[in-house]
């Protein structure tokens, strides 16, 4: 992947720490090469890797929350699952933080399944 103007791909995690990111730039400024990587990425990534990934997990968060808001056809499980999520948003409650976490899997799943279902998509 190139690297994006808004971070750079080479920096180490520690520099990317300190870097604060404006993750909706980041993700406004893909290109379309990049975004095909990132998808093609997220297509196989577990739950543990996309949580652990800034870039996995912010293109899915907002790449589904636009998928969501388009509402196009075969996504409603999707959507669903992408309201339970915001519900369960800020939670404190270790009980609902674990419903949120579940319901995250869950989504991703939902948005991998999507994915290969809609291979246009990126």
């Amino acid at each position: 992947m190139r690297a994006s103007s808004a971070q750079p791909r080479q920096m180490s995690r520690t520099q990317a720490a300190a870097t604060p990111v404006d993750w909706i730039m980041w993700y406004d400024e893909l290109d379309a090469p990049d975004r095909r990587e990132i998808r093609n990425r997220l297509l196989t990534a577990p739950y543990d890797e996309v949580k652990e990934d800034p870039e996995l997990r912010n293109f899915f968060f907002f790449h589904s929350a636009d998928i969501a808001a388009e509402m196009p056809p075969g996504s409603e499980r999707l959507v669903e699952l992408h309201g339970v999520v915001q519900m369960l948003r800020g939670a404190t409650d270790q009980g609902i933080m674990e419903q949120r976490r579940k319901a995250v899997a869950f989504l991703l799943g939902e948005y991998q399944r999507y994915l290969r279902d809609s291979p246009w998509l990126a």
